[in-house]
């Protein structure tokens, strides 16, 4: 299984999907799921949105909250660099008109052959027509 940034978000900004991802997170630690590295600075990214956009969290918890997205990541999954993927994540983005952001997890999930788990409904949506159907679990 392999686990994008809006699974730990979830977790780190206690949004709408944050059981779903808890219960995501018990069984990735089980199966000692997949990420790519840019899933730090995606959710670090997150987190400063609801800091300093949204104002949904206090700039004191900053630490703490990252504190737990890291210990959550060190138990969860094994990391991959984003430059071992990004030939196949390029090749993916431009088939498909997708970031290259998620086409690195899609390309992890297509060379472990396994899925990707993310709240992205969008993404979801944007590969619904296509041969990657499958690859997407929205939990």
């Amino acid at each position: 299984m392999i686990l994008d940034s809006s699974v730990y978000a979830s977790i780190v900004v206690v949004d709408e999907f944050y059981e779903k991802a808890k219960n995501v997170l018990k069984l990735a630690s089980r199966e000692k799921a997949a990420t790519v590295n840019i899933v730090f600075s995606e959710v670090a990214n997150v987190l400063w949105k609801h800091v300093f956009l949204f104002k949904r969290i206090d700039a004191k918890e900053i630490k703490e909250r990252l504190c737990l997205f890291l210990e959550l990541v060190d138990k969860t999954s094994r990391i991959f660099s984003s430059r071992d993927l990004l030939n196949e994540a390029v090749e993916i983005a431009t088939k498909y008109g997708l970031s290259v952001y998620d086409s690195l997890y899609l390309s992890l999930a297509i060379r472990l052959k396994c899925k990707l788990y993310t709240f992205d409904l969008g993404l979801r949506d944007r590969l619904s027509n296509t041969d990657l159907r499958e690859i997407i679990l929205i939990p």
